[in-house]
């Protein structure tokens, strides 16, 4: 039970900045970004799908390409409500 409330309590403080993500899970995404410099339609999907079902039946409605450029673009960006 205590390791549980420990797992709970580490969770709980990084919750707000993580979309919902495991850190871990963040980490690996943000791998995937860092060594292609985009991301495939099918890892934005699984990011999304972490995050939020509807968000990840969005993703899908987008055509391979459109994806990777969008992902690939963000990089460019500076404002960080667009990012």
């Amino acid at each position: 039970m205590e390791a549980e409330k420990e797992f709970i309590e580490k969770y709980l403080k990084v919750y707000s900045g993580t979309q919902g993500l495991l850190p871990e899970k963040m980490e690996e995404f943000g791998e995937w970004y860092s060594d292609q410099g985009c991301l495939t339609r099918e890892q934005l999907y699984q990011i999304a799908y972490e995050s939020s079902t509807r968000s990840a039946y969005h993703v899908r409605k987008n055509p391979v390409d459109r994806c990777e450029t969008v992902t690939g673009n963000v990089r460019d960006l500076e404002d960080d409500f667009s990012q």
